[in-house]
């Protein structure tokens, strides 16, 4: 698999737009899209670096000088077992991810009315 496609594959497999991507290691969406389609092949260290550590595999695995990177998305960030859990959630069920990205930039109290519909949805339906 080529530069661009594992970047890509990575990219999808973690749910992320390449507004995000772009976001996250400091570039443009178009310069996400060259690297992507291999428009870009000199990809800066930098930027092979962040999208290393962001999605937790070597920077050789996303050059494309290794074949498997057995690391892929289970870097250790977490410094408890409960949160790691949360993440693993929300990595993996799109409704979560999407709750948890329309609710990031609440206030404190609008966040805890939001926490305290849940908990009474929840109670309603027996949960």
């Amino acid at each position: 698999m080529a530069k661009g496609e594992r970047i890509k594959a990575l990219r999808e497999q973690f749910g992320m737009t390449q507004d995000e991507l772009a976001e996250k290691i400091g570039t443009t969406k178009q310069t996400v899209y060259k690297y992507e389609m291999g428009i870009i092949t000199n990809v800066p260290s930098d930027k092979i670096e962040a999208m290393a550590n962001l999605f937790g595999v070597s920077p050789s695995y996303l050059m494309g000088w290794d074949d498997q990177d057995q690391n892929i998305g289970q870097k250790q960030i977490y410094n408890d077992p409960e949160t790691e859990e949360i993440a693993q959630l929300i990595s993996e069920t799109p409704g979560l991810r999407a709750l948890m990205k329309a609710s990031k930039d609440l206030d404190p109290n609008d966040l805890k009315m939001f926490i305290d519909m849940v908990k009474v949805y929840k109670e309603k339906s027996g949960e």
